[in-house]
């Protein structure tokens, strides 16, 4: 019998909310020595396949790139699966993939709304909904955004909506609330932060609001017969998080979160002004970009007292990501977590970071809490820690994140340190690849360079599934582009 698995649909495992104006299916098929004779497509808007929407028959298809031609609908999920042949009557078919569409050539009901301050602030709404009832969030967030609904985080992805070229796009998602609704009146939670989009980035010390002067949110939540959009009449309140950078890091002060359930809370939110939200509107698409996701998670290796008396974890791995610890202090203790790549004359050493704090200072409300950053990212291997009680009891964790996940290539030698060369560039790889390709993830730069990554395309596909990332990035520096070349319509980017 024939498997036929790895089903792909732009090279991302069943995406929701997607741009899909190119749609190309991919899959692979393990077939032995027999040659594949002929394959067949099938596509339905059901997961019976009764409501067939697409069917190519049988013929020879490319399964690297197979593009069907059919018209999709917005709102809409489709289920594909692929059937094969090969000699001597052997024949296959793959399990039920899907993608869903998001809003496509549909208007927005919603508004673009702000806070009149620069704090980091969360917005909050109530939709009603039934248990088991399909809801979707389409929603675009600015600088960097994340979602709670009932308390509960919406989804795995962090550091939505990604970095990309926002002068001329700006990416919106579609967020699954099933999971997360229960009958009758829900809440829904966004936290802002400045990001890529406006917080300090760049050579020097950096530049703020390079692409924008306000973080705003547009939100949609679709419910089985309501749509509920962002307007004036949602409302915000400060968020726990006092400071956000990319390079600097979190100051998150528990004292500030509000307890779920909470009624009337904050003030009203502010539309922004039509002009300022035409603007918007004309650079917002459905997404391209992979999600970034924990890709591993590691345990510290050792506990160091250094000479000088710092208390440091050591991962034994230099990686790209987050940390998480558990908090048990009284209210108002103050504990900081800096982050550093190695250790010198037996020290915790951070002056190659130059400008970048590189650390996250948790504010403990008195409460027991799961903690870790929200809004940025680190590269380490070594932890300093101060003012945590008992640091074992903490449980400390690496996380690391990527937006490359799936790995497709595997090297071993005899060699031990050829062997540790390979692993040491497919973690580069994962630590440089977190948006887009970076030569460093650890001090004040972290931004993409189109020679580094040409350099190392090829290794990178070897080793993880980069097709989505770089057809992302490439996106990217076409649009950036554009002013130098006659501003050569996007469109002739995406239908290559």
């Amino acid at each position: 019998m024939m498997k036929i698995n790895f089903l792909r649909v732009n090279h991302i495992q069943n995406p929701v909310g997607y741009d899909f104006s190119r749609l190309s299916l991919s899959w692979i098929s393990e077939c032995g020595a027999k040659k594949r004779e002929n394959t067949r497509v099938q596509i339905a808007s059901d997961l019976r396949f009764e409501k067939l929407v697409f069917d190519s028959g049988w013929k020879k298809l490319d399964s690297l790139g197979y593009e069907p031609y059919l018209k999709l609908e917005p709102y809409t999920r489709y289920y594909w699966r692929v059937s094969e042949k090969a000699e001597q009557g052997d024949s296959g078919m793959s399990e039920t993939a899907y993608f869903e569409t998001a809003k496509m050539q549909d208007s927005w009901s919603a508004r673009w709304i702000t806070a009149p301050t620069k704090e980091h602030h969360v917005f909050h709404t109530t939709f009603r909904a039934a248990e088991g009832e399909c809801a979707r969030a389409y929603i675009c967030g600015l600088g960097l955004y994340e979602v709670y609904c009932n308390g509960k985080k919406v989804g795995e992805e962090v550091l939505l909506p990604g970095y990309h070229s926002y002068d001329f796009r700006l990416m919106y998602q579609t967020l699954e609330l099933d999971p997360y609704v229960r009958d009758g009146e829900n809440e829904l939670a966004v936290m802002l932060a400045p990001g890529w989009y406006m917080g300090r980035f760049g050579f020097r010390g950096g530049a703020s609001e390079i692409y924008g002067d306000k973080m705003v949110l547009l939100c949609e939540i679709h419910t089985a017969d309501t749509v509920y959009s962002s307007d004036e009449n949602w409302t915000y309140t400060k968020s726990p998080v006092l400071e956000s950078n990319i390079y600097d890091g979190e100051i998150w002060d528990a004292n500030l979160e509000i307890p779920e359930g909470t009624k009337e809370i904050g003030d009203r939110a502010v539309c922004i002004p039509d002009g300022e939200a035409a603007a918007l509107f004309a650079k917002l698409e459905a997404r391209t970009n992979p999600p970034v996701l924990e890709a591993e998670a590691l345990e510290p290796q050792e506990i160091i007292v250094t000479p000088n008396g710092d208390t440091v974890l050591d991962f034994g791995q230099n990686l790209a990501g987050w940390f998480s610890f558990t908090a048990r202090e009284q209210k108002g203790k103050r504990i900081q977590v800096e982050a550093a790549e190695w250790m010198q004359d037996g020290e915790f050493f951070r002056e190659n970071l130059r400008f970048a704090k590189a650390r996250l200072i948790y504010i403990s409300n008195g409460n027991r809490a799961l903690v870790r950053p929200h809004f940025t990212f680190f590269g380490y291997r070594y932890l300093r820690v101060q003012g945590c009680s008992d640091i074992r009891a903490a449980g400390f964790r690496a996380h690391v994140l990527s937006s490359v996940n799936q790995r497709t290539g595997w090297l071993t030698t005899s060699a031990p340190l050829v062997n540790r060369l390979i692993e040491n560039a497919r973690w580069g790889q994962l630590g440089n690849f977190v948006e887009v390709p970076t030569d460093c993830p650890q001090r004040d730069e972290r931004m993409g360079w189109t020679g580094d990554t040409q350099i190392f395309c090829g290794t990178a596909c070897y080793h993880y599934d980069s097709s989505a990332f770089y057809t992302k990035y490439m996106q990217d520096v076409w649009l950036e582009q554009q002013p130098l070349n006659g501003c050569v319509p996007y469109l002739a980017l995406i239908n290559y």
